[in-house]
Parts: C-alpha cells; sequence; structure tokens
C-alpha cells in the first residue's frame, strides 16, 4: 500500500508509546493523520508538542463526528484501554450498539476488541493494524539479542509455549512466566507488568525464569497484538528476569533498536517463536 492509498488516518490514542510512534511514522512517510487522545489514558508527556483533541473513550459519538469532518476513512486503535470505561458505552447513542454486542458475545478482550470493529466498520470506515505503516515493529523468528539461550532455558521456553497455548483457548490471559519448568504465574486481569513483579519472588535465583507471551488464536491481527518495548525490558531487568519469548510476526515491538540495546546491556534475550 503506497502513502497515497492511506487517505487520511485517525489514530485512536491509549495506554503506552504506541501511538507516538505510529504518529511519529505517518509524519515521516507524509501520510496524513490525526491523532484522537483517549482522556484518561493516553501519555500526554508523550505528545506536549502535539496539537491534538482529547475524547472520553465512551464518546464513540463524538469521535465519528471527528473522523468525518477531517475526512479520516482509515484507523488506527493503538494502545490499551482501561475496561472501567465500558459500562459508560451506554450513554453514547453508537456507544451503546458495542455494549449490546459485548453483552451478547461476553465481556472477554477478544469479544470487545470484536464488537468495537464491527460499528466502526459499520459506520463505513477502515481499522488498519499499525504494522502496515510501520513495516519493522513486528518481532522477527529466533533469537533478536546477544544474549545466548542454553538447553534448561530451550526446555522451559518450548514448555512454556505448549502450556501457554493449551488455556489461551480460555481467554485467562496471553502470558505466563516459568522457571526450572515451573510455571510460576499466568496473566490475568492485572497485565504483563504486574505479572512480572508479582512472580519475582517465586524465582529459583537471580536471573532465571522467562516471560513467554503470545497471541490469542482467534484474536484479530489489526488490533492489542502483544507488545513489548523499552519499559518491559526495564521491568523484566528489574526483577532479574533471563529472556522474553514472543511470538515472531504476531508480537510489536517498540523502539526496536533502544528495546534491543537495552536487553543486550542487561543480557536479557528476546526470542521469537
Amino acid at each position: 500500500m503506497t502513502n497515497k492509498d492511506f487517505g487520511g488516518v485517525g489514530i485512536i490514542a491509549g495506554q503506552g508509546l504506541l501511538p507516538k510512534i505510529v504518529y511519529d511514522e505517518c509524519l515521516k512517510k507524509g501520510i496524513r493523520s490525526k491523532l484522537i487522545g483517549l482522556k484518561g489514558e493516553i501519555n500526554e508527556n508523550f505528545f506536549q508538542e502535539i496539537k491534538y483533541d482529547l475524547f472520553k473513550p465512551y464518546e464513540i459519538s463524538r469521535i465519528f463526528n471527528y473522523l468525518e469532518e477531517n475526512n479520516l476513512t482509515k484507523i488506527v486503535i493503538a494502545g490499551r484501554v482501561n475496561r472501567s470505561n465500558l459500562s459508560k458505552l451506554i450513554f453514547d447513542k453508537f456507544g451503546v450498539k458495542i455494549f449490546a454486542e459485548i453483552v451478547k458475545t461476553g465481556f472477554n478482550d477478544n469479544n470487545i476488541y470484536s464488537a468495537i470493529i464491527k460499528v466502526i466498520e459499520k459506520k463505513g470506515f477502515k481499522i488498519i493494524s499499525p504494522n502496515e505503516i510501520i513495516e519493522d515493529i513486528l518481532v522477527q523468528k529466533g533469537n533478536i539479542t546477544n544474549t545466548s539461550i542454553s538447553k534448561e532455558l530451550d526446555s522451559d521456553i518450548r514448555k512454556g509455549v505448549n502450556i501457554l497455548k493449551g488455556i489461551m483457548g480460555y481467554d485467562i490471559g496471553q502470558a505466563l512466566i516459568i522457571d526450572h519448568g515451573l510455571v510460576l504465574g499466568v496473566e490475568a486481569a492485572e497485565g504483563t507488568n504486574e505479572l512480572i513483579n508479582r512472580c519475582s519472588k517465586y524465582k529459583n535465583k537471580d536471573n532465571s525464569g522467562v516471560l513467554i507471551k503470545l497471541c490469542k488464536p482467534h484474536q484479530d491481527k489489526r488490533v492489542d497484538l502483544p507488545c513489548i518495548g523499552p519499559d518491559t525490558i526495564k521491568n523484566i531487568a528489574k526483577n532479574a528476569y533471563k529472556g522474553i519469548v514472543v511470538e515472531a510476526k504476531k508480537s510489536i515491538i517498540l523502539a526496536s533498536n533502544d528495546t534491543i540495546k537495552l536487553a543486550n546491556e542487561n543480557k536479557i534475550f528476546i526470542y521469537g517463536v
């Protein structure tokens, strides 16, 4: 897809660094874009020199109007949003349609994003993945760092991946931590960073334990892909883990050069399965 084919892109900005990276890449490539900041979610420190509009996460009608007024036909949903906003969708005429769809299908991440996409695309907009704008944002297969993986770690990786694939069908979480063959914890509602912090006290010793994070089997690849970045590495290093395993071509690596450099400095491996 060429830059001309993109038309106008609306970047719905939730938490983390991803919205900034998508916005910067649009600028770099000359893709016309507008930032749609979600109040209470967007990290405003990343955008201090950028003019953008803020919307409450449940103000779907206002967001649609903004997209139409600015002729933004494509949408990138970048960054997670707290589930606490879901109940407030009933106060918006399009939001209530999303909420009804979620109630019908269930309150797990896949169903929530599917409901959002369904209503957005019925309105005539097209959802695109961040990697359609940033070609090198997906993790590649194999070890992408300088830190070698021992036979024992390789065994943990194989076992952990098989276990995680087995439980992901229940939509419990998309990450776990394994150390010397023992699963220390599985991600639930708390998120990956809290999983890392929670499991650190159960580790066998310093510089051990592996975080494994995979894409859910029925996950829409345009939204909510597993994501790692500099902050992930900092947290892994702070808690003295040995490495991170993510799914190749289905996981996002933010600020890849900085992330890989930081991992190498802390002797942490990043491996794409």
